[in-house]
C-alpha cells in the first residue's frame, strides 16, 4: 500500500476506534492492538515518508510486517481545557501525519535482535524523558520525528553486546521488563529485543509535516512533545 492510501484507510476506519474506545474505556493499548488486528487496520512491511522509507527488519535483513494506526493524539485531540499549549494545538491540526506502528510479537523471536531502520539522511538525536527517546530528520520545508520507546528508567544500565554474551542471562534483563531498546551506531533507527511475549505488540510513533507558516522551531518542539 502507499502512504496515501495507508491513510485513506486509517480514516475510514477512525470512527470505528472511537466507538470502540467509548465502548471500552479502560481497554489497554493490548486490547485495542487484537481489535485493530481482527478488523482490517493496514499491515504493511514499509512506510514511505517525505524523508526516506521506513521498515522493520530481522539480523539477516528480512522485512518484518507491521500495523498501521494513527498515533493516540492524533484519534484523540487535546481540549482546550486541558491545558494544552495552543501554538502545539496548530501543529497538531496541520500535521501530515501521525501514526502508531505497531509490530506484531508473533512474528518476532524471544532473545533476537530486530532493527526499525531508516533510509536517507541520517537520524538525530532530539529528547529524551523516562518514557521514550525521539529522533527527528528535517529538511528545507519538512520535519519528521521518530519516538523510541524505552521500557523502563534503568534502559542505559543494559548493554546489547553484554546481553548478548551472556545468552540474556542479566541482572537488569532478568527484571520484569518485556523488551529493551538501543540506539543503532549508524543513527538510521534504533534495535529492539523482546524478552517474552506477554504483550501483543511493541509500538512506537512517527510523524511528519510540511513546516509551512508555523516554522521549523515550533513544528520541531510539538511534535518531539506528542511523541515522548
Amino acid at each position: 500500500m502507499t502512504t496515501d492510501e495507508i491513510l485513506k484507510k486509517l480514516e475510514s476506519l477512525l470512527e470505528l476506534q472511537r466507538k470502540f474506545r467509548t465502548k471500552n474505556p479502560d481497554s489497554k493499548n493490548n486490547n485495542l492492538f487484537r481489535f485493530q488486528r481482527d478488523n482490517g487496520w493496514p499491515v504493511v512491511t514499509e512506510l514511505q515518508t517525505p524523508l526516506g522509507e521506513l521498515t522493520v527488519l530481522d539480523k539477516d535483513n528480512n522485512k518484518i510486517p507491521f500495523l498501521v494506526s494513527y498515533n493516540f493524539w492524533y484519534s484523540n485531540p487535546p481540549r482546550p481545557e486541558d491545558g494544552f499549549n495552543e501554538d502545539f494545538k496548530k501543529v497538531l491540526d496541520n500535521v501530515s501525519a501521525m501514526l502508531t506502528i505497531k509490530v506484531d510479537v508473533c512474528n518476532l523471536k524471544e532473545c533476537e535482535v530486530y532493527r526499525l531502520n531508516f533510509s536517507g539522511e541520517k537520524l538525530e538525536f532530539a529528547d529524551s524523558d523516562q518514557y521514550a527517546v525521539c529522533y527527528t530528520k528535517e529538511s528545507d520545508s519538512e520535519v519528521l520525528a521518530i519516538n523510541r520507546p524505552v521500557e523502563n528508567d534503568f534502559d542505559d544500565l543494559i548493554i546489547l553486546e553484554s546481553l548478548i554474551e551472556s545468552n540474556f542471562d542479566n541482572k537488569f534483563w532478568n527484571q520484569d521488563r518485556r523488551f529493551v531498546t538501543f540506539d543503532a551506531d549508524d543513527m538510521h533507527g534504533f534495535l529492539f529485543v523482546i524478552k517474552n511475549k506477554k504483550w501483543p505488540s511493541i509500538d512506537f510513533d512517527i510523524a511528519w509535516m510540511n513546516t509551512g507558516k508555523l516554522g521549523k522551531d515550533l513544528c520541531w518542539d510539538a511534535l518531539t512533545f506528542y511523541l515522548t
